[in-house]
């Protein structure tokens, strides 16, 4: 399913427009008859009020604002001025602008000692982030934030700042800390706030309850919440609780419940005309008819919300809902549509990406600059003599030698330890590289007190050792090894961490891959063909017993080496992107898993994957064995997905002759489109071995 976006409340104060141009009216009397100072807070409060409505107008407020306060020296007034002056920038589309501006107002508060101007400025750039999306460095201003309201005792604004922390904890997807910050602004605000933001946050802890998937704390608070927005007769408030509800039955299975709230939710958007909150609703809608199986209803619910999207240019709607169509097709066994909206997905996630990324550089290269431009105007203000500057230079010349000397100190370390790393693991010496994959490398070895006692030791790639998903998955490999035992399944004898490197010590087999050997003889004996698959199926059917996929079924991960006189005695090799059923997968969604030529098209289309997935490699490896070259090939990654998905192979039989029928039944049965059509590998193996018995001649040793 798609990934339900997250309609985060937020306390807008609207303005009627009589009130509004009654203050307007009162505010430009003031501007006429008050004093010189007066007349500056006018301006100020005239730019603020002007802000969302004409920020143009917003902007030539406080630049007069700015002047009049230079004239009369009103360091006070100047600080706003500038605040208001980059508020209207930054709703005008300038993005470099503000930063420098808030960044003068900053200085200004500091030389003043005002704690209401430092923390205005905290939650000014703070908004900036948070509209940007940056909601990382948003956080770090809206902490501030908090923390001066709390120390100046403003129940309100720290209300307020908890509320808004809250909101980007869940953002940055942690609901656990985004309900411990929502049930403090409650708790602190009981007394303090007016109802109106007392019900939002109730809105909020039922989202925090959503997104731990406890659903009936959300639904408990959803329902208080849709009750006190009813008696204040709240539309906005009405529309997206309702919504919240619907997505929170469509998360616990009960799709009726959804799509009542969801239907109510929708109305409440059409009286409102929110289209954002239209196009959400009506994508959810389809997503509940999808979960249900209706797949043309769910599809035309997309079309009315992709409709709504368009009109709105929401990218990040149309996003959501292009993932939703490629799934949906997918799921209806249309995998050529699927295809299409997944590449349409794909192509604007990217764009969004890439947009976020350009946007963030020039903020950190814009704050850089003002951070910069400050602190050289600083060091001149405190730089009036030459004995100053010399005594300075000559500090800052040893600093810098010091630090040149503890660099040095830290690289021979690191060169003396990254030497011993290549030289030992643990309690076996390292003596060649053996092979290397995705995530790490595999080194021959033995142990230190026994040179007899030859191993191979698996290693994670030390660029990715501090990312901790990568030591998850690496780990990982392991663990489910370790619960496998069958004579075709690589052995491990140890697993751990020695300085900072991940490794685990598994048996050291030598012979040549099923790929090497694919090369070397093209298409292989089919009495050797079925000798191998019988063996890998054997190795298949004990791993899914366990309810465990290997997802990278591919000739270079079987090893043939030659035991108790069998060349072709098999080991199955490579189990890092495994899982077993019910896992957490720790693969970031949206990279193929496996190689392409291989994958099956539900891998592919959704990364879904099952024991049939398996299957499917196997089919296709098999398939592969007895014609000599891989079923699909194209000239781009692109061109080999549209075949995999499109096209099915001829009968290997009719590219060899000879190959008994049944045996071409099969395989064309493991390599079906549809998972639900592919034999299990129980079935597989008793049909290899039938035939072993019908067909073939035994093999040889």
């Amino acid at each position: 399913m798609a990934m339900v976006l997250l309609p985060l409340i937020v306390c807008v104060h609207v303005e009627e427009e009589k009130t509004f141009a009654q203050k307007v009216t009162e505010l430009e009397t003031q501007l006429q008859k008050g004093a010189r100072e007066e007349k500056v807070k006018a301006l100020n409060k005239l730019s603020s009020l002007f802000l969302h409505k004409e920020p143009a107008r917003s902007a030539e407020y406080a630049i007069r604002a700015a002047e009049l306060s230079k004239k009369i020296n009103d360091q006070q007034g100047k600080a706003y001025a500038f605040i208001n002056l980059a508020k209207a920038h930054w709703a005008l589309g300038d993005n470099k602008k503000p930063f420098e501006l808030t960044r003068e107002a900053f200085n200004i508060f500091e030389e003043l000692r005002d704690n209401n101007g430092i923390r205005t400025f905290f939650g000014t750039v703070a908004d900036f982030y948070r509209i940007n999306g940056n909601y990382e460095e948003a956080l770090k201003y809206i902490i501030e934030f908090l923390k001066m309201s709390e120390k100046m005792n403003d129940k309100a604004n720290t209300v307020e700042a908890l509320y808004q922390v809250g909101n980007i904890y869940l953002r940055l997807d942690e609901p656990g800390k985004a309900l411990e910050y929502f049930q403090k602004a409650l708790k602190t605000g009981k007394e303090t706030v007016k109802n109106r933001r007392i019900i939002y946050c109730i809105n909020n802890i039922g989202l925090a309850y959503m997104e731990l998937k406890q659903y009936t704390r959300a639904l408990d608070n959803f329902k208080k919440a849709l009750k006190l927005f009813k008696e204040q007769g709240n539309k906005y408030g009405l529309s997206h609780t309702l919504l919240n509800m619907g997505i929170v039955y469509l998360k616990s299975d009960h799709y009726d419940e959804s799509l009542k709230y969801l239907h109510k939710g929708l109305e409440k958007f059409e009286e409102t005309g929110d289209k954002g909150g239209m196009c959400r609703a009506l994508l959810q809608i389809g997503n509940s008819y999808f979960k249900m199986n209706h797949y043309k209803r769910a599809i035309s619910y997309y079309n009315k919300a992709l409709k709504k999207a368009q009109e709105a240019n929401d990218e990040f709607m149309i996003e959501s809902i292009y993932e939703s169509y490629s799934e949906v097709y997918a799921a209806s066994g249309d995998y050529k549509e699927s295809l299409k909206y997944h590449k349409l997905f794909t192509k604007i996630k990217d764009k969004l990406v890439n947009e976020k990324k350009n946007k963030q550089i020039a903020e950190l290269q814009e704050r850089y600059e003002a951070e910069k431009r400050a602190k050289e105007i600083e060091i001149l203000k405190k730089t009036n003599k030459i004995q100053e500057i010399t005594r300075n230079v000559l500090i800052a010349g040893l600093i810098l030698v010091f630090i040149f000397l503890v660099f040095m100190l830290k690289k021979y370390m690191y060169l003396f330890s990254f030497w011993k790393k290549q030289k030992h693991i643990g309690q076996y010496r390292l003596l060649e590289p053996i092979g290397s994959g995705g995530m790490g490398k595999v080194y021959k070895a033995h142990y230190i007190r026994d040179k007899t006692s030859v191993v191979a030791i698996k290693v994670l790639k030390e660029e990715l050792f501090k990312v901790e998903s990568n030591r998850t998955r690496f780990k990982h490999e392991g663990a489910i090894i370790d619960k496998l035992d069958h004579p075709n399944i690589l052995k491990i004898f140890e697993r751990g961490v020695y300085e900072e490197t991940l490794y685990f010590v598994m048996e050291f087999v030598q012979g040549k891959t099923l790929e090497n050997k694919i090369e070397e003889d093209g298409q292989i004996d089919l009495n050797e063909a079925i000798h191998i698959m019988t063996q890998l199926t054997d190795a298949l059917a004990l791993i899914h017993s366990r309810n465990i996929v290997h997802r990278d079924l591919k000739p270079a991960n079987i090893m043939l080496t030659q035991k108790n006189g069998d060349p072709n005695f098999v080991k199955l090799l490579d189990f890092g992107l495994s899982k077993m059923k019910y896992q957490t997968r720790v693969t970031e969604s949206g990279v193929f898993m496996g190689t392409v030529n291989y994958l099956a098209p539900e891998q592919i289309i959704d990364f879904d994957y099952s024991p049939a997935s398996d299957i499917y490699s196997l089919g296709i490896i098999f398939y592969e064995m007895l014609i000599g070259h891989i079923a699909f090939t194209g000239d781009s990654l692109s061109a080999i997905v549209d075949r995999v998905l499109e096209t099915t192979p001829p009968a290997p039989g009719k590219i060899r002759p000879g190959i008994p029928g049944e045996l071409n039944r099969l395989i064309l049965e493991m390599i079906s489109k549809q998972n639900t059509q592919r034999p299990s590998a129980q079935i597989v193996l008793n049909t290899l071995k039938s035939l072993s018995r019908s067909y073939l001649p035994p093999v040889n040793g």
